[in-house]
């Protein structure tokens, strides 16, 4: 019958053995990253891997799974290393500790921070949401006038367009009336010309005849003013003779006074005459001066 003493380190090794099984698959969990790199430190094992990145299970760091494994054997086979192994527990549970110490500190502080941040967007959800709301009111009010600008802007654009079109075709019938009218006007500008040269022909014509008729009539006055002048110094010569000769037949005198009737006559005709070629100079020169005038208009 084995003594105590015989199963005690047997025992001890089984306990560590459970233990450092258990704090492999402890090890294998990616959620004990932090105890996992605090133990890998601990053994002096550099950080090779990031969480998650191993050759095996995912979430295990491969140096510290094998260095259990191989600490594992090592106290199946002697246990001799169980008082290092102890050590390396203490010293690892230190570690743990210190990490779960920081872990809960910094949980904190993201509690914390969690807070501040639910805080912090209640703050901006009550100040700012009420603005981005009257923005975005405004917006869809800017998107609806815009959208009535664009539909008016295409109609205006429409209307533009049919008013230059029709600007065109009013322009074209215009630029054609203009060269009607500007032959029309070449046309009657040479009709003018060919009317003032007849008129100006005419005129000097008409001119020249009123000339010769006053040069024609003031001799004629003259010519009877001096046959005049004549008969009068006839008839004084005559009265001087029938005073000389009272007592003359009356049929003598009938002759005088029918001799002097018929001088005044023609003295009368003559000088209506004069006032009639007077009269026609008159009028004459009052067409010719209307004539003018008319072309003149005519030309503006």
């Amino acid at each position: 019958m084995p003594s105590r003493n015989d199963t005690t380190p047997s025992a001890d090794s089984s306990d560590e053995t459970d233990v450092l099984e258990t704090l492999v698959a402890a090890l294998r969990d990616e959620r004990n990253e932090p105890q996992r790199r605090a133990l890998q430190r601990a053994l002096g094992l550099p950080d090779t891997a990031p969480a998650g990145e191993t050759a095996g299970t995912p979430g295990t760091a491969p140096g510290v799974a094998d260095t259990a494994d191989s600490a594992v054997g090592a106290t199946d086979e002697t246990s001799a290393d169980a008082a290092s192994t102890d050590t390396a527990l203490e010293d690892v549970q230190t570690e743990l500790e210190a990490a779960t110490t920081e872990i809960e500190q910094l949980q904190a502080d993201i509690a914390d921070l969690n807070a501040a941040d639910n805080v912090l967007r209640r703050r901006l959800e009550g100040t700012l949401q009420p603005q981005l709301d009257s923005v975005t009111n405004r917006l869809e009010a800017l998107d609806s006038q815009l959208e009535h600008r664009r539909s008016e802007t295409t109609s205006s654009l429409a209307d533009f367009e049919a008013t230059c079109t029709a600007l065109e075709d009013s322009i074209a019938e215009l630029e054609a009336d203009v060269d009607t009218y500007g032959d029309r006007l070449t046309e009657l500008e040479t009709r003018i010309d060919t009317v003032e040269r007849t008129l100006e022909s005419r005129t000097d014509e008409l001119a020249a005849q009123t000339d010769e008729a006053e040069v024609r009539l003031k001799r004629e006055l003259l010519l009877l003013r001096s046959a005049f002048s004549g008969e009068i110094e006839r008839v004084d010569d005559t009265l001087d003779a029938l005073e000389a000769t009272v007592g003359t037949d009356h049929d003598t005198l009938n002759d005088f006074d029918t001799t002097l009737s018929e001088l005044e006559t023609r003295l009368a005709e003559l000088e209506a005459e004069a006032d009639a070629a007077s009269d026609w100079r008159h009028s004459l020169r009052d067409a010719i001066q209307s004539s003018s005038d008319s072309v003149a208009s005519d030309e503006q």
